[in-house]
């Protein structure tokens, strides 16, 4: 079915508080089993995927399937009004009642822009005062509770009226469900009912030719069903005269749904939209014969069939024939040329054709009775010369006209199936039945598939404006639906476009900072910063020449890439900013770009991380756990982005020099530190902060270090193995940095330093 109940579904779903939610799940749900979008108004959806709709919804959200079809029937209503069908609703008529009585006509204006649907059909009927019936047919089973939403949701459209609609019953037919609701009404001047004008209608007569010409698609019948007149435009698509023959044998009745094809049944049906189909068997097929009635036969191919039939025709008529005719006859044919030849002996058809064969009138003479011949004494000669004597003169009667009439007519093309919409009426003076119809036919193919042309759709129907304007209907929907498409498309589309720009997004941010990077992104080149403190840590890997001379390249470059990345995790959970990698050398900084008075603790805390997370990975040049050492330093620094093409954020000052030689004299699998870093702590840092000594730094002279201590065993066996060395320098000679005094805790170490802090 189409998108009306999946739209309003989705209308339910987000007038609830856990719309976003709620919708999440739905999607995910339904994600294998859809394509594009699940509320497309005018899309259409195997019934499968509207009932696995449903039945998701229902189990996410505990509401019963019948009740989401109620509700959803009822916010139906908006749907259609947002879709541009309100001044529709609005043209069905002045109460409640007669609205529901032109549902059926609303709905087969629909097949212009939904052609696949089945229409259900509505039928009301008269309770009382304050109620009456509706009847419900529909060719799919279980939705009679998405109606009886929709007609709440009308009533309180058109008529604010807030209507109790309850379900009475439910009936069985073959092809259908009947439902029957009863809708109970608080304002009883919505139950309108017409005057009765009778008095006031003017008398007036009409002649069979006007009835013809007026409703060239009409059927009559009488009391017993009994065809009692044709329209011309359908008795020339059947094979055979249907006058005197029983309705049931020509036509079937597909609305009203319930409709049978009997008097007392057909007599109630008056003043409703009501759809019959003529039999398929009835209908002409391609290269056969259609029947006109007599009235309207050729004259002269009835009096010509006659001849022919009963032989009465030699040689000398045959130029008898065509002298006074003009046309020409042979075993097979009579066609409008200028000669005419007639075969006395097996003639079995005529033919009258125009000469460019457009169309032509052809009569069977096998078919028709053979007739004797009437002698009276005279001759067949003075027979024939009676006859043709008899025939009117046919010289001002073209072709054309005679394509027109005749006993059998081919038409341009066979029908292939003829529906014709339309109302019965009652003759209250014979009590005859007169159904007034014209074709139901919704665009120009269908029209000439079944062999019709404009001028066969009466002007006073307006059945042509109808044609255009269902056609009109039918390219706006298409052209609706192809927009939807091409939105839907869009959306789809962008969504990609947002997830590449997250994605690039992501990337840039990871190798530049956030703010910078917004700024290279519009055009602007962030100036430098200046920065007073900041914390810069350097690690590398311990016998990387060794791995790298050693090793295939590929093998280095997933070791490499393997420890790299748990160094990228470690430093998001940290908050710490990657400045770069350089062979086995990785960069990290705090406080920069992004000032933050804790920067020290952040890269101490990511430092004691650092070195058991290298151990996970394995080397692959003799499979034991990478080893690293790391250096850390605190101090000013500037900052700011280098290169257009491919910008690189930088950072520079002694503060990056001195950070990269502490690493470079660092110990295996320790983190070794300066004081300005140290002094930077808090208090309660939960690490162990052991003086390791003083270190030669060039340019610098000697720098007293720590060792930053964590849990991890293999740290403290490096440490301790380092500070049971004697070879550390114990005084500084001629520092080139004016250190403040350590923390008191740490200003005067004792010299057992591996029993005091139990390593």
């Amino acid at each position: 079915m189409y998108g009306f109940l999946h739209s309003a579904l989705v209308a339910w779903v987000r007038q609830r508080s856990d719309a976003e939610a709620l919708m999440a799940k739905l999607l995910e749900a339904l994600e294998d089993h859809s394509e594009g979008r699940i509320d497309d108004f005018f899309a259409y959806y195997p019934d499968t995927m509207t009932f696995l709709f449903l039945g998701t919804l229902s189990k996410l959200t505990g509401v019963k399937p019948d009740d989401l079809k109620f509700e959803a029937g009822v916010l139906s209503v908006n749907t259609f009004v947002e879709t541009g069908y309100l001044p529709m609703l609005k043209a069905l008529g002045p109460d409640l009642f007669t609205v529901i009585d032109n549902l059926d006509s609303m709905h087969d204006n629909f097949l212009a822009a939904f052609p696949k649907m089945r229409t259900p059909s509505v039928r009301p009927e008269r309770e009382s005062e304050d109620s009456f019936l509706v009847h419900y047919f529909s060719q799919r089973e279980g939705l009679a509770p998405f109606m009886m939403g929709a007609l709440k949701g009308l009533a309180a459209l058109l008529f604010d009226l807030d209507v109790d609609i309850t379900h009475r019953s439910k009936k069985g037919m073959k092809g259908a469900t009947h439902d029957v609701f009863r809708v109970f009404l608080d304002d009883v001047e919505c139950m309108h009912r017409e005057e009765d004008l009778t008095a006031y209608y003017m008398q007036t007569s009409m002649s069979k030719d006007m009835i013809h010409q007026l409703f060239p698609w009409h059927i009559e019948v009488d009391a017993n069903m009994t065809v009692q007149s044709i329209g011309t435009h359908i008795s020339k698509r059947l094979k055979e005269n249907p006058i005197g023959k029983k309705l049931a044998q020509l036509i079937k009745i597909s609305r009203p749904v319930d409709a049978t094809i009997e008097y007392h049944d057909l007599k109630t049906r008056t003043g409703v939209p009501v759809m019959m189909s003529i039999n398929k068997s009835c209908l002409i097929k391609d290269g056969e014969m259609a029947y006109l009635p007599e009235a309207n036969a050729c004259p002269f191919s009835r009096q010509a069939v006659e001849l022919l039939n009963a032989g009465a025709v030699d040689a000398q008529e045959k130029s008898m024939l065509s002298g006074h005719t003009g046309m020409q006859l042979n075993s097979r044919t009579m066609s409008a040329r200028s000669s005419v030849q007639v075969e006395p002996q097996g003639v079995e058809a005529v033919t009258i054709q125009e000469d460019d064969g457009a169309s032509k009138v052809e009569v069977d003479l096998r078919k028709l009775p053979t007739q004797k011949a009437p002698s009276r004494g005279r001759s067949r000669a003075n027979t024939a010369n009676s006859r043709v004597g008899e025939l009117p003169s046919i010289t001002a009667i073209s072709c054309a006209s005679s394509v027109t009439s005749g006993s059998r007519m081919s038409v341009r093309k066979a029908a292939e199936q003829i529906i014709l919409h339309g109302e019965l009426i009652l003759n209250a003076e014979n009590g005859n039945l007169f159904f007034a119809a014209s074709p139901a036919i919704s665009d120009m193919a269908a029209m000439q598939a079944n062999g019709m042309s404009l001028d066969e759709l009466p002007i006073h129907s307006h059945g042509r404006e109808m044609l255009f304007s269902a056609m009109f209907q039918s390219i706006s929907a298409a052209t609706t639906a192809d927009f939807e498409k091409k939105v839907q498309h869009l959306d789809e589309t962008m969504q990609q476009v947002n997830q590449r720009k997250l994605q690039i997004d992501t990337l840039l941010h990871s190798i530049l900072p956030r703010d910078v990077a917004e700024s290279l992104a519009v055009g602007m080149t962030p100036k430098a910063d200046s920065f007073d403190s900041v914390t810069v840590l350097f690690s590398s890997i311990t016998g990387f020449a060794n791995i790298s001379s050693d090793v295939p390249p590929t093998e280095v470059m997933e070791m490499l890439n393997d420890l790299f990345v748990k160094f990228d995790r470690l430093c998001d959970v940290h908050d710490v900013y990657k400045v770069e990698t350089i062979r086995d050398s990785y960069m990290v900084a705090a406080g920069c770009p992004e000032v933050t008075s804790d920067h020290a603790l952040k890269i101490a805390n990511f430092a004691l991380e650092m070195v058991p997370l290298a151990a996970t990975v394995i080397s692959p040049l003799d499979g034991d756990p990478i080893r690293i050492k790391v250096g850390i330093h605190s101090g000013p620094l500037m900052a700011g982005v280098v290169g257009k093409s491919r910008p690189r954020y930088c950072l520079f000052g002694d503060t990056v020099n001195v950070a990269s030689q502490i690493e470079n004299t660092g110990v295996t699998n320790t983190v070794q530190g300066t004081f300005r870093f140290v002094r930077c702590l808090p208090e309660d840092f939960v690490g162990r902060i052991l003086p390791r000594g003083f270190v030669s730094i060039n340019g610098k002279g000697s720098i007293k270090t720590f060792f930053i201590v964590g849990d991890d065993p293999d740290m403290r066996q490096a440490v301790v193995n380092e500070l049971s060395k004697t070879a550390t320098i114990k005084e500084p000679h001629q520092s080139s940095q004016n250190y403040a005094q350590l923390p008191p805790s740490l200003a005067k170490m004792p010299q057992d330093t591996l029993a005091i802090h139990g390593l």
